[in-house]
């Protein structure tokens, strides 16, 4: 279904707000851009979910997790990029590869399966997840998605041309 991303985050935010309460932990959105994507709703909010979960569990009492989303500057008409960014310690280089493996966690008492359905889900979708840690610290996951209408293969092909994916 033609699905309304920001709606899809408000309602991620919404699942997570007792956690983020429990962790005394913010959760802010910044819609600079909405974007209608083709997702199974359902599957959307919760790799969502899985995503901001993971960044309030790593976020220090009193900050933030901030949610982004824009359009993807780099990335030609119809890509959309929805940022995840916490403020914590960020995610280790040598660690980087693993992380979206099955089982692998950094969180004592983590499953290791919330950026592997995260990853699948979105993939399924036509998109591609990105992991990287700001200039300043704290992890940054980003979702690159295509907007409704336009096609997934040109959406990897956009993205495997900038390693780092759109800016």
């Amino acid at each position: 279904a033609s699905v309304s991303m920001a709606a899809m985050l408000r309602r991620a935010m919404s699942e997570v707000q007792s956690l983020a309460d429990k962790m005394e932990v913010g959760v802010e959105l910044d819609v600079a851009e909405d974007a209608e994507v083709m997702v199974n709703p359902a599957r959307m909010v919760r790799a969502l979910e899985n995503l901001v979960e993971n960044a309030i569990q790593h976020s220090p009492p009193a900050k933030a997790v901030r949610l982004r989303l824009a359009s993807a500057r780099n990335g030609g008409p119809g890509l959309f990029r929805c940022d995840v960014i916490d403020q914590g310690p960020g995610f280790p280089p040598e660690q980087m590869e693993r992380l979206f493996a099955p089982f692998f966690t950094l969180r004592s008492g983590g499953t290791g399966l919330g950026l592997t359905i995260a990853k699948k889900i979105v993939e399924d979708c036509g998109g591609t997840i990105r992991l990287s840690n700001g200039a300043s610290g704290g992890a940054r996951v980003s979702v690159f998605l295509p907007a409704s209408g336009d096609d997934g293969s040109q959406l990897r092909d956009r993205l495997s041309e900038d390693d780092d994916g759109p800016k």
